[in-house]
């Protein structure tokens, strides 16, 4: 048997209690990665000095560009990314309240707390 032919459909069930599970967990991703991106873009981001030879000055203001100012940086991606997190879980909270879970229940699970 081909391992594309046994990968068929696929039964998913969603519960309330996954759903805030998955709000939790996302949420906290996200900011943990909001924070370890914030914290690597300060250490990262190199100030030249007042005596930088013309050559090291241009190869600094790339560095910065490329990993933390640029529009397309790699810390802008990161923050991209955190925020398509982000979406994601305010969908999820969306989700919740049409199963009519309630705002205690969502914030519990926003705030790390059992769900039930």
């Amino acid at each position: 048997m081909d391992n594309a032919s046994s990968a068929g459909a696929q039964e998913f069930r969603v519960s309330p209690e996954t759903v805030l599970k998955a709000i939790r967990v996302i949420s906290e991703q996200c900011d943990l990665l909001r924070k370890k991106n914030l914290y690597a873009n300060q250490e990262l981001l190199i100030a030249p000095g007042a005596d930088t030879d013309p050559i090291s000055a241009s190869v600094i203001h790339a560095w910065n560009e490329n990993l933390v100012l640029g529009d397309n940086s790699y810390a802008t991606r990161i923050e991209q990314y955190a925020s398509s997190l982000e979406g994601l879980a305010n969908q999820l909270t969306a989700a919740a309240r049409e199963y009519q879970i309630t705002e205690e229940e969502i914030n519990s699970a926003l705030a790390g707390k059992s769900a039930s």
